[in-house]
């Protein structure tokens, strides 16, 4: 997406203040930043997620696909690229931690059901 769509996306579907973070595009790591890898072990789709801040600046994955992470600043959303990629474009993410939450509060609001080989 260009700014300007970025930028008609988010006011069309926002209330009150927006920031923005400008980084840098550049291809090697600034300073002493690493950079992260990691390869997906769910699907996601940022339009299934009713906790992100805007969807059309999510990024959808599935199982296996490898994602650069570009930006963790943020201990919810993080930045990423699709590899391989041809685009300098990135799309927000859960974090780890976020999908961990997502995960514990899922599993927490399941009924309890023993198992059959529990006898009482």
């Amino acid at each position: 997406m260009e700014p300007e769509q970025v930028i008609q996306v988010v006011q069309a579907r926002s209330q009150g203040t927006i920031m923005f973070k400008v980084v840098p595009i550049t291809e090697r790591p600034v300073h002493n930043q690493t950079m992260l890898y990691v390869r997906t072990m769910v699907d996601y789709s940022p339009h299934e997620d009713p906790a992100i801040p805007c969807a059309d600046a999510g990024m959808s994955f599935i199982k296996g696909d490898v994602l650069e992470i570009v930006d963790q600043t943020d201990a919810l959303w993080w930045q990423a690229k699709k590899l391989p990629s041809n685009t300098a474009c990135a799309g927000l993410i859960p974090s780890t931690n976020l999908l961990k939450r997502m995960q514990r509060e899922f599993w927490w609001s399941q009924p309890y059901q023993p198992h059959a080989c529990i006898q009482t």
